[in-house]
């Protein structure tokens, strides 16, 4: 067993599929780890005989055994401590930042590289410190720590010294970056910008490398060594402090993307190879197909048929050696009966072409966006297009009903599979919306029926989901009862067909419902945000009551980006809210839409019962 545990890891590396994940043999209640010959291994090794090789030595001896050489202050570190306190007059308010970023890329012929990372800190407080210095032992090399008196110690390894506020941290990190295993093509990105702010920075790589920055806030300084380029920065680099409401954050930082990858020409040939053997559709998917179109109504419903099918299939994923990008074809996946984004896009496909209905497998970044100007890899997901009926679908999430998206994959460009290289605009999904209507009766006792739409739906079958047992699936709709009209009882509930809930009123008006009012807490924003999945948000309750009426009010107003309404009379309040669909909300238009709703929360809380 230990022989073919080292067979198969020589096998994996050789062939640079993956490396095994803490391969483990069990015998007799006991077990061991690849590479089976520790202090505790009882299984011969790949040469027949037992190595019972010395234990490691625990942390608290290494840490006994280190030997910390104080070196007393120099003109150079004490002009180096000056200057770096200047420097934080700046960055008063931050437990640490950035003196230098540097950062220096080594390409291998086979395009695996180096990435050697030196960061040099300033700690303002105790906190920067545990902020920075890491506490893994080899996560560095090389460093030095300078002391607030200028005294300054090297670290070569061993555990790193908690660096007192106002000393100056250098760290030193190489990374190496394995040959590409897949995608035959070297990339790389490098994001200078971080929770903390930075002084500048200085990157170099190989000029054979394409390479494009995002987000950087000023032009760098270019400059050539041999073969090399070298950018550098030395403006200030503010922190960069996310937000759960900010659009696209995995974009929002200043980053540097750096491939060899030639241009999307190349990459479709990979894509191409990759996925060209999948459609092929055997006994089995044929079988499958032919039983789910049985008495179909047009190609919409086969389509349908065949979603709403794909949408049962257990969603697994296997992210190891070619599996990670080639597709399972439809067969394979019916009969281990599990698949991914790339599995179900691709028999979906398949299926259409045997029925002779055009379909196209599209690659997305879902919950972000892609550049087609530059040549890289970008995407995480695939979906489906039908371009004879304009559709667009993804058979990865049973939440989304035919003919919608989740969100996430709407709203950006997507790249067909297929020559020429085509790029995409993925329309946006179904407006959302969330409409409540409250009938109370003389005896308190009152009914609410919601319709959700597009999101709304979404996040309703969402909540659901996560709530199987009736215990729990009760509590989590009090809870949504409760936001909505505090210290309501809940009698009873059906969820089919209508969403229906019975229960004891105990008084008050509604407020503004709480998905709304979340989107809109912070006063201020200075990035744009992305609401609702980019979709046409409508939010709306329509009430009536028995035994009230009300005086009258009337109020609205009307923007580009939104309309808000409110009206009493009689014994009926209406009000609503709708948000115009925009991919990002700018930090003023936010500010505005802002204003209006917490004014529409005044006018409810304005609205007096006729004694």
């Amino acid at each position: 067993m230990a022989k073919a545990g080292h067979y198969t890891e020589k096998f994996y590396q050789d062939k640079s599929l993956a490396l095994a994940e803490n391969s483990q043999i069990y015998r007799q209640g006991k077990r061991v780890s690849y590479p089976f010959d520790g202090s505790n291994a009882f299984f011969a090794t790949p040469g027949g005989k037992r190595t019972d090789s010395a234990p490691d030595k625990p942390l608290s001896l290494r840490l006994e055994q280190q030997k910390l050489v104080i070196h007393p202050p120099t003109p150079e570190t004490l002009k180096e401590l000056t200057d770096a306190a200047e420097k934080a007059k700046q960055f008063a308010d931050y437990p640490a930042f950035y003196l230098q970023r540097e950062a220096s890329y080594l390409l291998n012929p086979d395009k695996s590289a180096l990435a050697i990372q030196i960061d040099t800190f300033y700690i303002n407080d105790k906190t920067g410190a545990a902020m920075v210095a890491p506490g893994n032992i080899n996560a560095f090399g090389n460093s030095r720590l300078i002391y607030p008196d200028g005294s300054y110690c090297e670290i070569t390894s061993g555990a790193l010294p908690t660096p007192p506020p106002g000393s100056i941290l250098r760290l030193r990190s190489q990374i190496p970056i394995p040959r590409p295993n897949h995608l035959p093509e070297f990339q790389a990105v490098y994001t200078p910008q971080s929770i903390l702010p930075a002084c500048g920075f200085t990157v170099s790589f190989p000029d054979t490398l394409k390479h494009k920055f995002y987000n950087l806030p000023g032009e760098p300084a270019v400059t050539r060594k041999g073969s090399r380029l070298v950018y550098t920065f030395d403006q200030p680099l503010p922190a960069c402090e996310l937000l759960p409401l900010d659009a696209y954050p995995n974009l929002v930082p200043t980053r540097l993307v750096l491939t060899t990858l030639p241009s999307w020409d190349e990459f479709m040939d990979w894509v191409e190879r990759m996925t060209g053997r999948a459609g092929e559709m055997d006994a089995d998917a044929k079988a499958v197909l032919a039983e789910l179109v049985k008495g179909a109504d047009g190609d919409l419903d086969k389509v349908k048929r065949i979603y709403d099918y794909l949408n049962t299939v257990r969603y697994v994923t296997t992210p190891l050696g070619a599996a990670a990008f080639r597709p399972q074809t439809p067969g394979e996946m019916i009969r281990n009966g599990y698949g991914d984004c790339k599995d179900k896009a691709n028999a979906l496909c398949a299926m259409c072409a045997e029925l002779g209905i055009k379909a196209e497998r599209v690659l997305v970044n879902r919950g972000s966006k892609t550049d087609p100007s530059f040549p890289c890899w970008q995407f995480n997901h695939m979906i489906v297009y039908l371009p004879d009926h304009n559709l667009w679908l993804d058979a990865t999430d049973n939440l989304a009903p035919f003919g919608d998206l989740p969100p996430g994959d709407a709203g950006s460009a997507g790249l067909i599979i297929g020559k020429p290289v085509r790029f995409a605009d993925i329309p946006q999904a179904r407006p959302s919306l969330l409409s409540l209507n409250l009938t109370v009766r003389a005896d308190d006792t009152a009914t609410l029926e919601i319709v959700p739409e597009g999101l709304g739906r979404y996040d309703w079958e969402r909540m659901l989901m996560q709530c199987p047992t009736p215990q729990k699936r009760r509590f989590q709709l009090e809870t949504f009862l409760d936001a909505i009209l505090p210290g309501s009882e809940l009698i009873s509930y059906e969820l089919k067909p209508k969403i229906r809930f019975e229960f004891r009123y105990n008084g008050g008006l509604p407020s503004v419902p709480e998905a709304l009012a979340k989107s809109f807490l912070p006063s201020d924003l200075k990035r744009p945000v992305r609401l609702f999945d980019g979709r046409k948000g409508t939010f709306e309750y329509h009430l009536v009551f028995a035994n009230k009426t009300f005086d009258e009010l009337q109020w609205s107003k009307t923007a580009p980006t939104h309309a808000v309404s409110l009206t009493a009379s009689g014994n009926r309040v209406d009000f609503r809210f709708v948000l115009e669909p925009a991919p990002v909300i700018e930090p003023a238009a936010y500010r505005r839409i802002r204003a209006d709703l917490y004014e529409l929360h005044r006018k409810i809380n304005l609205i007096r019962e006729r004694k």
